[in-house]
């Protein structure tokens, strides 16, 4: 009896784990939330205009060639990135080569930068 008693003493305590429950109800209040304001902002576009005022102006020539343009665009980009992004990116998680580290800044910077502020520095 006294042996179990000195082994149950001698065994080391675990940590107790945390439940993720608290952060996994407020990761899912907040993105409730910030689809909701999405969709009042819907709602409150959709009521302002009218069906009339909305057909005009998707049918209006400056609207069909910013939408022509932006799908072109987007085609474009997609099929350059499969093209091109697909095999580098096989290349640079498989492969250990001279000027890979170099190689993967380069293609980082357009993440890292924004947009607006490569725009502005022309």
């Amino acid at each position: 009896m006294e042996k179990n008693a000195s082994m149950q003493q001698s065994k080391p305590s675990t940590p107790q784990l945390k439940s993720d429950r608290p952060f996994l109800v407020g990761l899912f209040g907040f993105t409730l939330l910030y689809v909701a304001l999405i969709a009042l902002l819907v709602v409150a576009n959709a009521s302002y205009i009218t069906w009339d005022k909305l057909v005009e102006a998707i049918t209006s020539d400056a609207i069909q060639q910013s939408l022509t343009l932006t799908f072109l665009t987007c085609t474009v980009t997609a099929i350059l990135s499969v093209i091109f992004a697909v095999p580098i990116g096989y290349t640079l998680s498989r492969f250990n080569f001279r000027g890979r580290t170099l190689l993967d800044t380069v293609l980082d910077i357009p993440i890292i930068l924004p947009h607006s502020l490569l725009g502005s520095a022309c």
